[in-house]
């Protein structure tokens, strides 16, 4: 369940900026309402590149390489985000304040796959109940977030940097849990 929540987290600072949308763009950036691609394009953009060069480098990373190095290009998007905020103020404007999400989802498609699969190993005989419970909660993640914290984050562009941020570093937080949690169960089977 780590793993489950970790990447629903993870997507999380992704779904603050969908959830988000409308007001990012037209009240925040002051762009028309025919403007949403200065968004949704590098959010897509980051997804798609991001998987075309996981799938390039599939059988030459392990999982864990994709991990590490996916929290790495995520917390660039992060620190990024939130240094452009801060620097920026109330006057944020394009490219420079979406530049970031490009970032964040191109690290999500080298995350994603990985952490996955890795849940789903743990039910080697029901993986589609797995992967069904992962959507689930995935999903669940996605509706608080849309319909409870986006609307506390509504009025500066800092306090969407910093909602990503918080839900990038609960993510990394369950990352470090799991990992330990491993280590420890892989002494504990080593003295056994």
């Amino acid at each position: 369940m780590l793993l489950v929540f970790l990447m629903a987290l993870a997507f999380a600072g992704f779904s603050l900026y969908v959830g988000s949308a409308a007001h990012f763009i037209m009240d925040l950036l002051h762009l028309e309402e025919t403007d949403f691609g200065w968004m949704f394009i590098p959010l897509v953009g980051g997804l798609i590149t991001g998987s075309a060069l996981a799938a390039r480098l599939a059988a030459r990373l392990t999982r864990r390489r994709f991990v590490v190095l996916a929290y790495w290009i995520t917390g660039l998007g992060v620190a990024l985000n939130l240094g452009y905020n801060l620097w920026a103020g109330p006057a944020i404007s394009v490219p420079w304040a979406v530049l970031p999400l490009f970032a964040y989802s191109f690290g999500l498609s080298f995350l994603t796959p990985s952490v996955t699969m890795a849940a789903m190993d743990y039910f080697p005989r029901n993986q589609g109940m797995a992967a069904s419970m992962q959507s689930f909660v995935q999903m669940s993640v996605f509706a608080t977030v849309a319909g409870f914290v986006v609307p506390l984050l509504f009025g500066s562009g800092l306090k969407l940097a910093i909602g990503m941020a918080s839900v990038w570093g609960a993510s990394l937080l369950l990352l470090w849990t799991f990992m330990a949690l491993q280590a420890a169960q892989r002494r504990q089977d080593g003295q056994g």
